[in-house]
């Protein structure tokens, strides 16, 4: 009985030893397709002028929906706003540089795995922008003012009375919520160097804020008007 037992316990530990290998393997030739597929879509290719805009990593206290939604949403407001100026630089469309990734296996889970070198030979590209927004809901705030005045100036008795100067005001009051918008925005060039990276709080406290915050960066990267 013992015997069998230990026979029972030896078969076990090798079965999930070959399991533990068997998934390594699986696990590095899945990289090794991965790299191969990089190799394969660069060979021939010529990447000068190209621009891809990863999307743009979202930091908040939001429904999954909207955070989910976001990166992308990010990434075509960049990739809209640089092609408004650009001259010679051609921006990849985005749901190019989004099916590219996908069909390498590269998403938000394992993209820190790859160089900036790497997914620029990827995506064929001769520049890489990347970038994270992050919102955090700050102090409720509240505006009261005087919306209007009717004044009676008129003279008159009533019941031996003297009414005059009767004025009445409307008033109203606006309430809501500062959002703190923080935007970091990075390029990199096809050899993996970093050619531009800022941070910058917007001095817009609105949901969209943003936006214009986005918008001060692209502006001031050696990529803009080119």
């Amino acid at each position: 009985m013992k015997q069998s037992i230990q026979k029972l316990i030896t078969l076990a530990v090798y079965m999930a030893a070959m399991m533990a290998s068997v998934t390594r393997v699986q696990a590095q030739g899945s990289a090794s397709q991965s790299q191969d597929s990089i190799s394969r879509r660069a060979e021939g290719f010529n990447a000068r002028g190209r621009v891809a805009v990863l999307p743009i990593i979202y930091i908040a206290d939001a429904a999954d929906a909207k955070l989910q939604h976001m990166p992308y949403l990010l990434q075509e407001i960049t990739i809209e706003y640089m092609n408004r100026e650009a001259a010679e630089l051609r921006f990849v469309e985005p749901v190019n540089v989004n099916a590219a990734l996908l069909k390498a296996g590269i998403d938000e889970s394992n993209i820190r795995r790859y160089t900036m070198e790497e997914l620029a030979r990827l995506l064929r590209v001769e520049y890489i922008i990347i970038g994270s927004v992050s919102q955090d809901k700050g102090n409720i705030f509240t505006h009261g003012h005087i919306t209007g005045r009717e004044r009676q100036t008129a003279e008159r008795k009533r019941n031996g009375v003297a009414i005059k100067g009767r004025y009445h005001e409307h008033s109203s009051s606006v309430s809501g919520q500062h959002t703190e918008n923080i935007v970091s925005l990075s390029i990199y060039n096809s050899d993996g160097t970093m050619i531009y990276s800022k941070t910058r709080h917007s001095l817009i406290s609105t949901t969209d804020g943003y936006k214009y915050t986005i918008h001060y960066l692209l502006k001031r990267t050696p990529l803009f008007k080119r």
